[in-house]
């Protein structure tokens, strides 16, 4: 079940709370312009919720949520509320504090991929590289593409990717017009000679016809290649 959140308040100058209060981790009384807040109502004096915040950001936790929602201290169906970049920039949180607050951000909805053409690193939104199998590099002057599983480039008009090359190897004998053997499949290209084609492919010992493709004998024996030999060739083209 999802939990909701809500981003975190903090006070400006023109809604400050006027009086005292009791902060609920110091359980000191403060005067009103110590208070910071969340959405949640939960109330801490600036101090000890800037504190909090950069032994999360020590602990790379993210999201931070707010101290009372964390240990459990809401009401039922009361949001959960979370820290923000504005809650920190009111604390007064330094320039590293909010660059790793980023950092995690980031990486909570991103992830880095690393490009080998251009070299460059880059983020990409967390949902669309887990939903997609090819990976483009989204540098304008790059366009690189490869696929996320097996890391070999995909080359873009060619055949649809498959990481053990049989959609490139399909593509190629279409393109070629070159025959598979009948006996073990592997692909065969005729560059010169007649049709009669014996295949080279270690114990296969497959003798098929280029012109139709068709199985002729599988033998050793010169005598019994030669007969069916011949009799293939009665209705079949040799050259």
């Amino acid at each position: 079940m999802q939990t909701s959140s809500s981003r975190g308040v903090t006070p400006s100058s023109s809604d400050v709370f006027q009086g005292s209060f009791e902060c609920i981790i110091c359980l000191e009384t403060l005067e009103g312009h110590n208070l910071a807040h969340f959405a949640c109502e939960h109330t801490f004096c600036r101090e000890c919720l800037k504190n909090h915040i950069m032994s999360e950001l020590d602990q790379h936790h993210y999201p931070i949520i707010c101290p009372s929602c964390k240990v459990g201290k809401r009401r039922s169906g009361q949001p959960i509320s979370t820290v923000d970049l504005d809650m920190m920039q009111n604390l007064g949180l330094g320039e590293a504090e909010l660059a790793v607050f980023f950092e995690l951000q980031m990486s909570a909805h991103s992830i880095p991929i690393h490009c080998r053409k251009c070299e460059e690193t880059m983020f990409v939104d967390r949902t669309d590289y887990q939903q997609t199998k090819i990976i483009e590099c989204p540098l304008p002057l790059c366009n690189y593409s490869w696929c996320k599983d097996c890391s070999q480039e995909v080359v873009h008009g060619g055949p649809r990717h498959s990481c053990d090359g049989s959609k490139e190897l399909e593509m190629l004998i279409k393109e070629n017009g070159w025959r598979l053997c009948p006996g073990c499949e592997i692909p065969v290209q005729k560059t010169a000679g007649c049709n009669h084609m014996t295949c080279s492919a270690p114990g296969c010992n497959t003798h098929f016809c280029y012109q139709c493709g068709k199985f002729i004998i599988q033998s050793l024996i010169s005598g019994d290649i030669r007969k069916a030999y011949k009799k293939h060739y009665r209705k079949c083209r040799l050259f």
